[in-house]
């Protein structure tokens, strides 16, 4: 049967369709159309016109036969649909004297093979047609224990209970949309011991699963069923698939094809960066008199641009430039007269420890407070969580550090306000490096455990009865954190970077003050060398960042 949907009654413009349609498709027994006025992309229209053949055909389903018409909702895949009200069966464990309600019933087929064990079945559809042919098809099969009622479920089924009828059992196969909110309420009135749903929409059936639960009842299992397999049968498909198996890669090269691909990228980054290093003597101004004193002859910055290469031409310092940085030549200090990579390397833990010490205060402070921000959105606890954040954010990183040091060192003299050495002496800075990551942190959280607690799958899992604990930690934050692991990954190179500031402000000996002291006197190899390192650091924690992401969505392998 072929239903064609129409705004409009055309049928004299249709008549050429069944001649086309019956020639393309030989075994078409009718063509009707539904004529639907109305902005709904829906089958069952208020009118309805047979354009060719009979106004039915018949099914076969569990030795039973069935009437349909164009009007009548059944399932088109007979074999599939034969499994599927099998498992319905199975699901109601009737024993022969229960009194069962079909919602939704269409043509009666699930309501026929009901009665076939129990005491009593009522089917209630909306299409009449339906209802009709529920009644024939009753009649036909010899089946005299159903009743079948026409109208919609959220005032047929309160009509039955005020009329006093009972149900041990309810099978209910909405459509798309779900129950309606008075349908799902006269439902619980109702109070059955079994209710089993049928669903073509995972997204409403998680919505009256979790009305359901509310009102006292559990999931006790899900069965998904495919009522449409996919089976491709000619030659070229079936050649399609065999290359398609033969050009599979086994998970193992996927992920290292994966692993391939980002390091080369870094590769390429690195090398970005080394020009950006590169570049830094030579944007200045002449190198020979940026690091020779004021005071040098004419031929003293001859000799040294001789003894130095730079009358080379720049491709070949730049290749010089970067045969020393494979071997982390970089040149000696022009003020410390060591190794420029030595000095770097020498203040590179206590940069580490500042920024690892800040970013584990982010964390542990940022993460639970965007969960809890998320998980009671739009309570005080939500808009407290939210206004600090933003405070976090607006403050200046030196604004906060000199406060720091007012309070804790110079007014209460608690801690210390310079140096490294003590535990004591890394707590201010820490906090001060630590902070403005905590609010972009605990924004971020927040959103992403907004957009997954939003999601079908987290209203499933507490359909089902999962506690709320292993919703939010196990189930939302995996899948929310893909995005918290990038901004980690940012902010642990920002960190790096931007301890500049804060170890300057707390005297602090990392690479970041060695740094700025390095560009006031001018010592631009000591300048070179922190750059480099400070950049291939933060290339390699995001290299880090990606591996982790094939952890968190494995997915993110095959791309």
């Amino acid at each position: 049967m072929v239903n064609v949907v129409t705004s409009a009654p055309a049928v004299s413009e249709l008549a050429p369709l069944v001649e086309r349609v019956q020639a393309r498709l030989p075994g078409t027994s009718s063509v009707v159309m539904n004529v639907n006025p109305k902005k709904a992309s829906v089958a069952v229209g208020v009118e309805e016109h047979l354009l060719g053949g009979r106004d039915h055909i018949r099914e076969r389903i569990g030795g039973l036969t069935f009437q349909i018409s164009a009007n009548s909702f059944f399932q088109t895949n007979t074999v599939q649909a034969e499994r599927l009200f099998e498992l319905v069966l199975a699901a109601a464990a009737l024993d022969g004297g229960e009194t069962v309600i079909d919602l939704y019933s269409g043509t009666g087929a699930i309501s026929l093979l009901l009665a076939q064990r129990c005491r009593w079945v009522y089917g209630v559809e909306l299409a009449q047609a339906a209802v009709d042919d529920a009644g024939l098809n009753a009649d036909a099969n010899g089946i005299a224990n159903c009743t079948f009622l026409a109208g919609e479920v959220r005032f047929v089924l309160p009509s039955l209970i005020a009329k006093g009828v009972t149900a041990d059992v309810v099978v209910a196969d909405p459509p798309r949309a779900g129950f309606h909110p008075k349908a799902l309420d006269a439902l619980a009135t109702l109070g059955p011991a079994r209710i089993v749903y049928v669903s073509c929409n995972p997204s409403t059936l998680a919505r009256d699963l979790g009305e359901l639960a509310r009102g006292g009842y559990r999931v006790e299992w899900v069965q998904p069923v495919d009522m449409f397999p996919t089976r491709l049968t000619s030659r070229r498909s079936r050649a399609s698939r065999a290359r398609g198996r033969e050009q599979r890669s086994p998970p193992g090269w996927l992920m290292q094809s994966y692993l391939l691909r980002r390091a080369w990228q870094s590769l390429l980054v690195l090398f970005g960066v080394s020009v950006v290093v590169f570049l830094i003597l030579h944007l200045t101004g002449d190198p020979a008199l940026l690091l020779l004193p004021p005071d040098a002859s004419s031929d003293d910055i001859a000799r040294f641009r001789e003894a130095m290469g730079f009358n080379d031409p720049v491709a070949v310092q730049y290749l010089r430039f970067v045969k020393g940085a494979v071997r982390g030549d970089f040149g000696e200090s022009l003020r410390h007269g060591e190794p420029a990579m030595h000095l770097v390397l020498e203040r590179l833990p206590a940069t580490f420890e500042l920024a690892g010490a800040g970013l584990l205060i982010a964390l542990c402070l940022a993460i639970p407070a965007g969960i809890v921000s998320a998980v009671r959105r739009n309570t005080p606890v939500d808009y407290v969580s939210t206004v600090v954040a933003l405070l976090g954010q607006a403050m200046p990183t030196f604004w906060l550090g000199i406060m720091l040091i007012l309070v804790f060192s110079v007014r209460l003299n608690w801690l210390p306000s310079s140096g490294r050495g003590a535990l004591d002496h890394l707590i201010l800075p820490a906090i001060t490096l630590g902070l403005f990551t905590t609010a972009r942190i605990t924004r971020l959280t927040r959103s992403g455990m907004l957009e997954v607690l939003g999601q079908d799958y987290i209203r499933t899992a507490r359909a089902k009865g999962v506690s709320e604990s292993p919703v939010v930690w196990k189930h939302a934050l995996k899948n929310a954190s893909i995005p918290i692991v990038t901004i980690v990954g940012i902010e642990l190179g920002t960190l790096l970077g931007g301890s500049v500031i804060t170890e300057t402000i707390f005297a602090w000996p990392g690479v970041g003050r060695l740094s700025v002291q390095a560009i006031f006197n001018r010592d631009y190899p000591v300048v070179q060398a922190a750059v480099f390192i400070l950049a291939s650091t933060f290339v390699v924690v995001n290299f880090l960042v990606d591996i982790v992401y094939t952890y968190l969505d494995p997915r993110i392998r095959f791309r």
